[in-house]
């Protein structure tokens, strides 16, 4: 009877094991998934802002300073020709890219944008990240330089913490 008992209980712990062996799997491929998926988001907005900075913009505006171009019915500002790194100028921008006066859904919806300090004389940035995720998965996206020092408009991902 002894045995009996003995192996119950070995089969009981074998079974509690199993399951939580299974768990801590589903658990780091659910934590898998999700950065897979913020990565995603991250490369989509990415590319976004670049094909409206080096796809829609060159074919229609010059370089030079700062401007209110309207594309789609939108008013977007730009510095040297490409979207200016605020809240107002990338919604706009990339609404208007998306044509969301169509869909009534912005192509921000769903992210956080902070502006980030602007450093006298240097050109601004804005930080975009998914509203779902952590510190350290975001995209800092800083605008062409300024109205003295045109440059060419960067994203910098950061996905550390993704």
């Amino acid at each position: 009877m002894k045995a009996n008992q003995v192996n119950i209980n070995v089969v009981i712990i074998v079974v509690l094991l199993i399951i939580a062996t299974s768990a801590a799997a589903l658990s780091i491929q659910s934590d898998t998934h999700s950065q897979k998926q913020n990565l995603a988001k991250l490369n989509a907005m990415r590319v976004a802002i670049d094909k409206i900075n080096n796809t829609l913009l060159p074919n229609h505006f010059e370089m030079g300073g700062e401007s209110t171009r309207f594309i789609n019915g939108y008013p977007v500002d730009l510095m040297n020709g490409k979207l200016r790194a605020n809240s107002t100028a990338l919604r706009q921008g990339l609404d208007s890219a998306y044509l969301a006066s169509e869909t009534n859904v912005s192509a921000l919806r769903g992210w956080s944008l902070i502006e980030m300090q602007d450093n006298h004389g240097q050109s601004k940035s804005l930080q975009l990240a998914p509203s779902s995720v952590s510190e350290n998965c975001f995209l800092v996206y800083s605008e062409a330089g300024t109205v003295s020092h045109p440059i060419a408009a960067t994203i910098t991902m950061v996905n550390h913490g993704c």
